[in-house]
């Protein structure tokens, strides 16, 4: 790639992407998208070479790696390198003038977390829910660790072309970051045990086939 495409982050972040690999321990290589053209899966990111937000899926870039593609959409600005990824891959530089070339073509995007543009994920739902994919999907359920203001700008289950939307909120979450990664495994467990413990409890209803539930996931 052109020499434009530089660190531009304290880590560059592929431990995190080998850490996804690993998951597959059979697979032989990489696992693509390719092979999930049966799997509903779209993981959202943001090209700050001016593509802007973009959806990663089997019918949009089947031959880039799934660990890949989710270590982009981790990459918050400044502490990881974006990603650079070739949205052109049938067209692949032969050399680094050809590089360059395909850089100043468009082809090349690099990735950022893509909250920067879909604070809720909600984009990221409708690429795969959406009417226009005209899937029969009844009820989508989407999980966000945060607080009930965050609710705002969500879709309705119209958007998504489902009869019944669920927006679970997951507050008082164990601290997570760069300076608190063993918390990692910690939240998961937090969030797994309230969970389970508000399986009984009622629902808020916000329109029509839109429920809420907040859950207290504090030790």
């Amino acid at each position: 790639p052109p020499p434009l495409m530089l660190r531009g982050g304290l880590m560059r972040g592929l431990e995190f992407e080998n850490i996804m690999n690993r998951c597959f321990p059979s697979a032989r290589s990489p696992i693509t998208f390719s092979s999930l053209r049966k799997s509903p899966l779209s993981v959202t990111v943001y090209d700050i070479l001016g593509k802007g937000l973009l959806h990663l899926s089997p019918s949009t870039s089947s031959s880039m790696a799934v660990a890949k593609a989710v270590r982009a959409s981790a990459t918050f600005p400044g502490l990881l390198s974006p990603v650079l990824h070739d949205t052109n891959p049938n067209s692949p530089a032969q050399s680094w003038l050809g590089g360059v070339k395909k850089f100043f073509r468009g082809d090349y995007a690099l990735l950022l977390d893509g909250g920067i543009g879909d604070v809720h994920g909600t984009e990221g739902l409708k690429s795969v829910f959406g009417a226009e994919n005209k899937r029969s999907q009844r009820r989508v359920i989407h999980v966000v660790a945060s607080s009930l203001n965050t609710l705002v700008g969500l879709p309705s289950p119209k958007d998504l072309d489902c009869d019944e939307l669920l927006s679970v909120v997951l507050v008082n979450t164990p601290k997570c970051g760069p300076a608190h990664m063993k918390n990692g495994p910690v939240a998961i467990e937090a969030a797994r045990v309230a969970f389970t413990k508000a399986l009984d409890e009622n629902l808020v209803q916000k329109g029509e086939g839109w429920y809420t539930i907040k859950i207290d996931c504090s030790p």
